[in-house]
């Protein structure tokens, strides 16, 4: 944000992605571990198979949350994020950054922030 950019959408492992749907408090109540499953089990990752949730959950919020571009902020050594982020550039259609992480290197190194900024510009 401190690049004149605003974050609309958090996919990470600890954005919205990751939340589980509302509790029905009548459900709970009644029988508790189905509807604990029901809420945790719709959280849609890029582990699962097929992994149309992940697909739905970001096109929908995409397009509603006028998404202009896309980060993938993935760490070098998750294979799977690496092997979803050509499918989602395709279907995102979207300006697409795949982003890896070094383990010992934060966002903010010098190469990740140029990565960033000249990805930035090319929005404008």
């Amino acid at each position: 944000e401190h690049l004149d950019a605003r974050v609309v959408l958090d996919g990470t492992e600890n954005g919205g992605r990751t939340w589980p749907l509302p509790f029905r408090p009548q459900r709970l109540t009644k029988d508790p571990f189905s509807e604990m499953t029901r809420a945790y089990f719709a959280i849609p990752d890029v582990f699962r198979r097929p992994n149309h949730s992940l697909d739905n959950w970001l096109q929908r919020l995409v397009r509603t949350r006028g998404v202009r571009g896309i980060i993938c902020v993935r760490h070098i050594w998750c294979d799977l994020w690496h092997a979803a982020s050509q499918r989602l550039r395709i279907s995102l259609a979207r300006p697409f950054l795949d982003m890896d992480l070094d383990p010992n290197a934060s966002i903010e190194s010098g190469r990740n922030l140029t990565r960033i900024q000249a990805f930035l510009e090319s929005l404008k």
